[in-house]
């Protein structure tokens, strides 16, 4: 399962007011980073509990390394009762009632300079629930009392920078053709149950180990990269509809989407985190991951066109 990324700016402004507060200063001595810490600590013993969406978070380990935040947070959805099944047999292993939620954890980096009116959030994605809003509505519920007539914001955090400085200085490993759905000769063979069979198909090319593609920077970084490929390069019986391209920056391998890349702040961090036994990523690795990303957002926001 991929590890996807989240990126977001935070920012804190008063109501009606188009200026937004300088973060270590917020009301002229407040720091935002202090505010996030007591957060985290009163949400280890005392969870926050979204009546409305059905949804719960807590604090579950964190950490302050100079102005950065970051650790694993408790999240999970509750409201219907279900049976939760071995996948080995199909046997009933625990029944699962409508109070409870199935907590995952999910790792966050927030990255709050001095000086400056935004903070960076980094925060891991998964289907199963919405990491982002859960962890938004957590902060906003504190943040109303501890901040009365101010309000937090939050945008997508998407750089073009940062993907012209992949596609300028990495290599490319890796072309995945994309194409939604599953082959007619391929589904014949598959169980038929009462769900429809979903999935897509993929044909991908590799580069030799320790080699790349020296694919032209000129399709890379056109205005609409898929476009000119599917123009150039055309498979025999497989209309693809997107392109993944992998490439490798220094020691970091990146994953693009080509045909989305101005669309979700989503970055896919998979090739740079190790999974542990209990299938989620490690602690240590996505530290790493995260420090590095959030590296290569910032030299991407101050990249000049």
């Amino acid at each position: 399962m991929p590890v996807l990324i989240g990126a977001y700016h935070l920012r804190v402004r008063e109501k009606y007011s188009r200026d937004c507060e300088i973060l270590n200063a917020i009301q002229g001595s407040v720091d935002f980073l202090d505010f996030i810490g007591n957060t985290l600590n009163a949400c280890k013993t005392n969870h926050h509990n979204d009546i409305e969406s059905e949804r719960i978070a807590l604090t579950e380990r964190f950490e302050v390394v100079d102005r950065v935040i970051q650790g694993r947070i408790e999240i999970g959805d509750y409201g219907r009762a279900s049976r939760v099944r071995d996948v080995a047999d199909a046997k009933t292993v625990f029944r699962k009632g409508r109070n409870h939620a199935d907590a995952l954890p999910i790792f966050f980096r927030l990255q709050i300079p001095e000086g400056r009116d935004e903070a960076l959030l980094l925060i891991e994605k998964t289907r199963q629930t919405s990491a982002k809003t859960a962890f938004m509505a957590l902060l906003r519920y504190h943040f109303k009392d501890a901040f009365d007539g101010y309000v937090l914001r939050e945008t997508p955090v998407m750089p073009e920078g940062v993907f012209n400085e992949y596609f300028q200085t990495g290599k490319v490993q890796k072309i995945s053709f994309i194409k939604i759905g599953i082959p007619t000769d391929v589904t014949d063979i598959l169980e038929r149950g009462h769900e429809e069979i979903r999935g897509h198909t993929e044909y991908t090319i590799r580069a030799p180990r320790n080699g790349f593609f020296p694919i032209r920077r000129s399709i890379l970084n056109s205005p609409n990269p898929l476009g000119q490929i599917q123009d150039l390069y055309e498979i025999e019986d497989f209309d693809y509809d997107n392109i993944r391209v992998s490439v490798k920056v220094g020691k970091n391998i990146r994953t693009i989407d080509l045909a989305d890349r101005h669309a979700l702040p989503v970055y896919d961090i998979t090739e740079s985190v190790r999974v542990a036994a209990d299938g989620n990523p490690t602690y240590e690795s996505m530290s790493a991951a995260l420090a590095q990303l959030a590296i290569d957002i910032e030299a991407g926001a101050n990249a000049t066109p």
